[in-house]
């Protein structure tokens, strides 16, 4: 007990804070504060208004109007061409590979969503609009989201000028169901060439095959043995194959010529909601900014309150 009494005793000077002193403070300098708080919001209205152009969203929905899956290159079916036609012996096997092919051919459009922001698409979009900009700055005000659920996007463009947003929205859909299209046309209207050639070929090969079996049965007319039966048999099939393959060929260019026919812009891609005018800016958000601007103005008014305190009773106790 004594051993802790008699232990040196310490003398601390404390600086302490009394919370009447600090609102003696704030309410001396509160004209100070609350007209640092109040230029501070003013001057970000101003700046708001007058300084910073306002910025519009347009967006236009879109979706797929059909969507054909397209498989591997290594997977596709054959087309016959010259001799092959030698090695096709079912009828049915040439409809199958003819509608593969067909349809291994159409654009698959699931993947228009990268099309929208391409150079060629902003390209066609900047020569429609005559829009004074480059491909890279007006992708900088294109945002596209994709619903993965049922591949419905969003297209949204940025602009100052709320009309031109909502032109650039359309275009940028627009063209890019147009290029699709026309790739798609490009791709047909390719099949649909190589197909009338095989046709041309097919009636060649059916006609030769027909005509080599007239021959046959007037130079064996005569004759009557189990040899000529199978001859004629084996020519017959000739003929019949021939037939059939020339047959498949016809239909498939006749239905190819059908779908053409009905093939539209709208048949690729389907603006769902078309970009309309907005009529209130998104950026700057006026309120946001003077609230923020006042909250800032605050914090210093009362920083440089409480700094001028300090430097005063520094300066007396000098």
């Amino acid at each position: 007990m004594n051993q802790l009494n008699n232990q040196p005793e310490y003398n601390y000077d404390y600086d302490e804070i009394d919370l009447r002193d600090i609102f003696k403070t704030l309410g001396k300098w509160k004209y100070t504060i609350i007209s640092v708080t109040l230029i501070c919001m003013f001057l970000s209205a101003i700046v708001s208004l007058f300084f910073i152009d306002p910025v519009y969203e347009a967006s236009a929905m879109v979706a797929p109007a059909s969507a054909s899956t397209l498989a591997e290159r290594n997977n596709i079916s054959y087309l016959v061409t010259g001799d092959d036609f030698d090695r096709i012996t079912d009828s049915k096997k040439i409809s199958d590979s003819l509608d593969s092919i067909i349809k291994l051919t159409q654009v698959d459009v699931t993947r228009y969503t990268a099309l929208l922001t391409s150079n060629h698409i902003l390209w066609c979009t900047i020569k429609e609009l005559n829009l004074k900009t480059t491909p890279a700055k007006l992708k900088e005000q294109i945002r596209v989201e994709t619903n993965k659920d049922d591949d419905v996007s969003q297209v949204t463009v940025s602009h100052t000028d709320p009309k031109m947003a909502a032109q650039i929205a359309n275009s940028l859909v627009n063209q890019t169901a147009a290029y699709l299209k026309d790739l798609n046309d490009q791709k047909m209207n390719k099949l649909l060439k190589n197909l009338e050639e095989q046709q041309t070929v097919a009636q060649v090969r059916a006609e030769e095959a027909f005509i080599k079996l007239k021959e046959f049965e007037a130079g064996n007319a005569t004759s009557d043995t189990i040899q000529k039966e199978i001859e004629i048999r084996k020519l017959q099939h000739e003929v019949d194959r021939r037939e059939d393959i020339l047959n498949s060929l016809n239909s498939k260019i006749f239905e190819m010529k059908v779908v053409q026919s009905f093939t539209s812009v709208e048949d690729m891609i389907v603006m769902l909601s078309a970009a309309t005018v907005p009529q209130n800016p998104v950026k700057p958000n006026k309120k946001l900014n003077v609230a923020i601007a006042g909250v800032l103005g605050l914090m210093i008014a009362v920083f440089g309150v409480f700094l001028a305190e300090y430097l005063k009773n520094d300066e007396q106790e000098v």
